[in-house]
């Protein structure tokens, strides 16, 4: 994982920057998820969050917890930009549980996920600023974990959506013709 400076916060223009490269990587490499409703999507942010739970609680060290903390980072930026937030303007968030990073994951990913199990079955419940309130939080967990843990995060899940993207184009037959063509 890349290092960064314990005493700063996310550079504004360097997150703005990736935020809207992970708008444009979504459009352009999961029109199939695109295509879905939002709270269709909104659930495909919960299911990614749920997955990489097990992963984020291995020690740090381990690759996989370095690999599910990253996609995890990438998943609550999707989340935030589905919901219209700009994160470089968010400072309020929920408070912290006790019990660590993983606690905290945990807490928030539950409630975002109860919105979208909530929203199914039409119960009476404040949706949208529940699943604001929980990809805020998320975001400032992992932001305060990050800097603590002198993680570029956002240095990390740029060069995922460099491995993502290659592996992608690898496979699209558009992207082979275009190859050929340059020859």
């Amino acid at each position: 994982m890349s290092v960064q400076d314990k005493n700063l916060k996310f550079d504004c223009a360097q997150l703005g920057l990736y935020q809207v490269r992970q708008y444009e990587h979504d459009i352009s490499y999961h029109a199939d998820i695109v295509a879905l409703g939002l709270v269709k999507r909104l659930t495909h942010v919960a299911l990614h969050l749920s997955k990489y739970a097990y992963g984020i609680s291995l020690s740090r060290s381990d690759k996989k917890f370095q690999k599910d903390y990253t996609d995890a980072f990438v998943m609550i930026v999707s989340g935030a930009n589905l919901l219209d937030i700009d994160l470089s303007e968010v400072n309020e968030y929920e408070k912290f549980v006790e019990g660590g990073f993983l606690s905290n994951y945990l807490y928030f990913s539950a409630i975002f996920s109860k919105s979208c199990e909530s929203y199914d079955h039409f119960e009476k419940h404040s949706f949208h600023k529940s699943w604001e309130s929980s990809i805020c939080s998320l975001f400032k967990l992992f932001e305060k974990d990050s800097i603590e843990n002198n993680i570029n995060v956002i240095d990390c899940a740029n060069k995922r959506l460099d491995q993502v993207e290659f592996k992608i184009d690898s496979k699209n037959v558009v992207f082979k013709i275009k190859n050929k063509l340059r020859v």
